[in-house]
Formats: C-alpha cells, sequence, structure tokens
C-alpha cells in the first residue's frame, strides 16, 4: 500500500532527511542546510490519501513498540506525527 511511494528512491536519504526534520520540529538542533515542510517534501509524490496516512501510523505504533518503547511513549511519539496530518495528507 505503501511501498510504490518509495520505489527507486534513496531510502537512507529519506530516513535522514525524516529524523532530521522530526528532531527539528520538537525544538532539537539540528544541523541540515535545507528541510522541507511536509507539504514540499511530498509536494512531487502520488497524492498521499488518509488511508496511506492511516497505513504509516499503524506501521510507526508497530515498530515503535517492537524496538522497546512503552505504550505511553508510543502514544507520545504518534500523535507528534499526526500533527502533520494535514500537510501530508492530499485534499480529496
Amino acid at each position: 500500500m505503501l511501498s510504490f511511494f518509495f520505489d527507486g528512491k534513496d531510502l537512507s536519504q529519506i530516513a535522514d532527511r525524516q529524523s532530521a526534520f522530526l528532531l527539528k520540529s520538537a525544538g532539537f538542533p539540528v544541523d541540515v542546510d535545507e528541510l522541507l515542510a511536509p507539504s514540499l517534501a511530498h509536494k512531487k509524490l502520488a497524492p498521499i490519501l488518509p488511508g496511506h496516512f492511516n497505513r504509516r501510523m499503524t506501521l510507526l505504533k508497530e515498530v515503535l513498540l517492537a524496538s522497546g518503547l512503552t505504550p505511553a511513549q508510543t502514544e507520545v511519539w504518534v500523535s507528534f506525527e499526526e500533527s502533520f496530518r494535514g500537510q501530508v495528507v492530499s485534499p480529496q
């Protein structure tokens, strides 16, 4: 459901940019020349629909819990990322 968004893309670069963006958004100092707002970073992709975003959030929860975060820590992280929904999901 999500893999086509990443076909032919440099996954390590995507992960690095997303990590830097999230850290900066959470108030941590980040030494990256250019970070785009989510709406601009996703502009050239196929439309991201609510179902795509929902699936990503489900996968995120699973990964965070499997990585040892507590349910409470996971909910904080997921809520933080949920705050970007309006900037990422395409208007229908």
